[in-house]
């Protein structure tokens, strides 16, 4: 099995070997954010099936905004627009020492998605997918700093060493990993069965975001491989 080096935040392009004998690429573009995502979206060179939500909604357990969510696809041309099909609650810590542990598994017919002792699954979705787009959002303004970081991060029990972190203070800051199969005969393989595990930090001084101002999501579908290379250029 290949091991990956630790490399410089978005700089890489890494094959990686998992122990189910398939290889799948990690890519962390240098010039790619949610105009880059949307534009993929738009001209069907990347297609979600579902999304997997932590966010820093209210930061409570009083089901008025929900913390931990799957939801349906974005895309306009679907009509779902995100509508969510599994929702829990959730008081997020602040800083260092209270990060919490994430998973996420699909066998091709539901979805486990938990952070910490909030467990969420849905058999709302079926077939494979090839891509995951891992993003996170950390919303600034005049009254917070703030930043979300994913860490301990391991696709099917391979270990990246490389962490997601978005960081604002006035303005916003969106950055994207994404997780793609091989590539055969011009097209990616399935990555379905999968599990995604991690480490989720939020953090913030001042007044604390609300609703999806710090967040991460893992977007699962179907893209192609001339999509995106890894500078984020097509």
């Amino acid at each position: 099995m290949r091991t990956l080096t630790l490399l410089p935040r978005h700089t890489a392009l890494v094959v990686l070997s998992s122990p189910s004998a398939f290889t799948f690429t990690l890519t962390a573009p240098t010039h790619f954010g949610d105009p880059e995502y949307q534009a993929l979206l738009a001209k069907g060179q990347f297609a979600e099936l579902f999304v997997s939500e932590g966010r820093i909604g209210n930061n409570a357990t009083d089901a008025s905004q929900h913390e931990v969510v799957i939801s349906k696809d974005v895309n306009p041309r679907s009509g779902h627009y995100g509508q969510p099909v599994a929702e829990g609650d959730l008081s997020w810590g602040n800083g260092c020492g209270s990060a919490l542990p994430f998973s996420l598994t699909y066998d091709g017919a539901q979805v486990l998605f938990s952070i910490g002792d909030i467990h969420l699954s849905t058999s709302a979705f079926s077939g494979s997918v090839n891509q995951l787009y891992l993003r996170a959002r950390a919303a600034g303004n005049a009254h917070t700093d703030s930043s979300v970081l994913l860490s301990s991060l391991a696709f099917n029990g391979t270990t990246f060493g490389l962490s997601l972190q978005a960081d604002a203070t006035t303005t916003d800051e969106v950055n994207y990993l994404i997780i793609s199969g091989d590539v055969v005969g011009g097209a990616y393989t399935a990555l379905t069965p999968f599990t995604l595990t991690g480490e989720a930090r939020f953090t913030w001084t001042g007044t604390r975001p609300n609703n999806s101002a710090l967040a991460f999501q893992i977007k699962a579908g179907n893209g192609t491989p001339s999509a995106i290379s890894a500078s984020g250029r097509r």
